[in-house]
């Protein structure tokens, strides 16, 4: 038996539940409350995952899930990371200021 076959399909207005929670609480959170938008986003994955062990997922095959994103993710987070130390050491050593001074005093 397939696993996929215990789980639930959501309703429309059930796959709607998660993304309109997070606007919600990062609109109010931020512009009312001063909160701090990592906390706001952890609370909406929160909510996520509550809806997701009443559609039938286990709380191991969230965490997986979750996992393997970030994973896959992660080569991009180090290029851009090795792309702002770069300039980081080009502002720092000179070159975009000595860059910006030679554009601003072309003949």
């Amino acid at each position: 038996m397939n696993k996929e076959e215990n789980f639930k399909t959501p309703s429309v207005a059930l796959s709607l539940v998660p993304v309109l929670f997070m606007i919600v609480i990062l609109i109010v959170g931020v512009l009312f409350f001063n909160l701090k938008i990592e906390i706001l986003l952890l609370l909406s994955a929160v909510v996520t995952s509550i809806i997701a062990v009443h559609l039938g997922h286990t709380y191991e095959e969230i965490e997986k899930e979750v996992v393997d994103k970030i994973a896959k993710g992660l080569p991009a987070i180090f290029v851009v990371l090795v792309v702002g130390i770069l300039v980081g050491a080009w502002i720092i050593g000179g070159t975009v200021p000595y860059l910006v001074y030679i554009e601003d005093h072309k003949p």
